[in-house]
């Protein structure tokens, strides 16, 4: 297993090969250590392929890991481990979601929800939360719907919250973190929107009229003003 990095594809002139998330990019929404045991996990995996009797006390010293990483690798059956970057890519892989590209037939509403999290949604600065804010039940419904259908592994871990300082709204909350690395992955800021910098990812200005317009759906439909000149 080899987890390289995505560049020429970013070159390509026919976008709808382009992959907008790849494995590679939502490794790199993890830490510095994690990416670097995601690496050591791939050289592990090709040394021991070419050696498959070397047992996990000199895999370790020939990779300059812990033994006690090796030694996880090197368990059999489903007490074995992996780094959690790529848990969370096989869990995406599994579900169709990676790689990501226009060619998804999700895309425009995934696109569309990515729009909302630019408005009345956010990725908590942990992340450890992916939520929506509506006054509009309905709309509520709508989300989580398309939520589930897209992400059905987050069936058990969504929460809708009622409250609202200045009138009734509603807070829905997933707790799925695979959803918000793909999120963060696609570009989307994370944190208080109101004391951060944060840009429009530039393949958004390679979509098709029709993906732009469901950007702009979720992100105008999110109750934030419409700008005046």
């Amino acid at each position: 297993m080899r987890f390289a990095e995505a560049g020429p594809a970013a070159q390509q002139s026919n976008f709808s090969m382009f992959q907008i998330v790849s494995d590679q990019s939502i490794i790199n929404t993890y830490s510095k250590q994690d990416q670097l045991s995601c690496r050591k996990y791939a050289e592990y995996l090709e040394l021991i392929n070419d050696n498959p009797k070397m047992g996990y006390k000199k895999a370790a010293k020939l990779l300059g890991v812990r033994q006690g990483s090796t030694r996880w690798w090197h368990t059999k059956g489903p007490k074995r481990a992996v780094p959690i970057p790529i848990k969370t890519v096989k869990k995406l892989k599994e579900f169709g979601l990676l790689p990501f590209s226009i060619e998804h037939p999700e895309f425009d509403n995934i696109i569309r929800m990515m729009g909302v999290i630019f408005g009345d949604g956010s990725l908590d600065c942990n992340l450890n939360t992916f939520s929506f804010i509506s006054s509009n039940f309905t709309d509520i419904e709508t989300w989580k719907s398309d939520l589930l259908r897209i992400f059905p592994f987050a069936a058990d871990k969504i929460s809708i919250i009622e409250g609202g300082e200045y009138g009734h709204s509603y807070c829905i909350r997933t707790f799925d973190r695979s959803i918000i690395r793909f999120f963060v992955a696609l570009g989307t800021p994370v944190g208080d929107k109101v004391t951060i910098n944060y840009s429009l990812p530039s393949w958004l200005t390679n979509l098709s009229k029709e993906s732009r317009i469901a950007f702009l759906d979720g992100y105008l439909a999110s109750e934030v003003s419409v700008v005046r000149y």
